[in-house]
């Protein structure tokens, strides 16, 4: 039943917002078009895949009319309130970036992820595997730290690599407009490639996948002939990478065999077993009670909350539920196991179950609408990199919460401030 609905109530949804909006491609529909897919295809249970249950399908159905209420709730406010002389002066301060910061932070990202790749180099060449080095990388297994010291743990965990995240945002849409030199985009983009390269993680690519493709949709008009064809082209190149690096990274399975379509139907689904596997497992009274939703932020501030002696018990609790959810591989196929993959609808779930479902994503989807809204009235620098960073958590929502991450959250605190507010005096 939940199945039925979860698709009826995201068609409905995509038909409603084809009329309301005139921009189509919004994270509305997006996040209803995506969830609509992967359920039909959860569905089918191909390949073997363990059985669903009504639960799980219960637990995406919140979550799908979760955001969907609180993103149509937020547009309708939005519009009563709607004051066209207030949104000429939102655009009369535009959004100036501080280069010389963000320069910094390019060269220093640069400069960091290169002396980590020497030492991911070494550690290659005397024979260690990827997937040992991603595990290093990560912290699971009980593997070293491919950091050195704690030193540059933190500066991986507070700098970097949110940096990253809002340089992807940057750089492409620098690219399109031509807002930073070309020296400097080539070197954004090698910080991207040093990452990968120290992480083994496929993610970041994805991001960059996913916002390049958004950029050639938004920007299509405009671009010449010759530049659609060359980005098409990097675009198709960048998907055969990815596919490939899943599917070589991959671990050995039970009979050694298993095809490209079986790994990607795998990809797009496993967070509904997954998801059902680890519900099954959360302790009966344990609750999140906002925890889980918040943990990022409250990740931000946990060794000063911990070194005045505020109580974390519940922050650690949850952390190690889903710690183990990432470390953790679980039989999904006969041929294969999986990890991580449990939904941004998990999160909510340990918080208040299926209240907490609704709530959480109706709060995300709040959020998104805004997020959609000052992309359209602003088309500031500052609303297109916000809007490319919260489009890469709207489609990766089927893998996690992105927010129960300090990283995310670090990404969102760098965005204000490389873009702080500057004032433009008429002349």
């Amino acid at each position: 039943m939940y199945y039925i609905l979860t698709i009826v109530f995201s068609i409905i949804i995509l038909i409603i917002n084809n009329f309301l909006y005139k921009k189509k491609i919004n994270l509305l529909n997006i996040f209803c078009g995506l969830w609509m897919i992967i359920t039909f295809l959860a569905h089918l249970e191909l390949f073997g895949m363990n059985h669903i249950s009504e639960l799980v399908y219960k637990i995406v159905f919140f979550g799908v009319f979760g955001f969907g209420s609180g993103y149509i709730i937020s547009t309708y406010f939005r519009q009563l309130k709607k004051n066209k002389e207030l949104d000429k002066r939102k655009i009369e301060k535009e959004n100036i970036i501080n280069e010389n910061l963000l320069k910094i932070l390019i060269s220093l990202t640069f400069l960091f992820y290169g002396v980590v790749s020497i030492r991911v180099f070494n550690m290659l060449l005397h024979g260690t595997s990827y997937a040992v080095i991603r595990s290093m990388y990560q912290g699971y297994y009980g593997y070293s730290s491919i950091f050195p010291n704690g030193l540059m743990k933190s500066i991986d965990t507070y700098i970097a690599h949110p940096f990253l995240y809002v340089l992807i945002p940057i750089t492409l849409i620098s690219f399109f407009e031509k807002r930073m030199s070309k020296k400097w985009i080539i070197l954004s983009i090698a910080d991207l490639i040093l990452y990968l390269v120290c992480s083994a993680s496929r993610f970041l690519l994805l991001y960059f996948i996913i916002e390049l493709a958004y950029c050639v949709y938004h920007y299509y008009k405009n671009m010449l002939k010759k530049n659609r064809r060359k980005i098409f082209r990097i675009l198709l190149l960048l998907c055969v990478v990815i596919f490939t690096m899943t599917y070589v990274r991959s671990r050995t399975v039970s009979n050694g065999k298993y095809t490209i379509i079986q790994n990607l139907y795998a990809y797009f689904t496993v967070e509904f077993p997954l998801m059902e596997h680890w519900i099954s497992l959360i302790p009966t009274n344990t609750y999140g009670n906002g925890v889980s939703f918040f943990h990022g932020t409250i990740g931000l501030f946990s060794k000063i909350l911990k070194f005045i002696g505020f109580p974390m018990t519940k922050y650690d609790i949850i952390t190690s539920l889903v710690v183990q959810t990432e470390e953790t591989f679980v039989k999904v196929f006969p041929w294969k196991s999986y990890n991580a993959f449990i939904s941004m609808f998990y999160f909510f779930y340990l918080d208040f179950r299926f209240i907490g479902v609704y709530i959480g994503s109706m709060i995300f989807g709040f959020f998104c609408s805004n997020v959609d809204a000052n992309m359209v009235i602003k088309d500031s620098y500052k609303s297109k990199v916000l809007f490319l960073l919260i489009l890469q958590n709207v489609f990766t929502s089927f893998v996690r919460w992105q927010f129960f991450n300090l990283n995310m959250v670090v990404s969102l605190v760098f965005i204000i401030v490389l873009f702080l507010p500057v004032k433009i005096k008429k002349r």
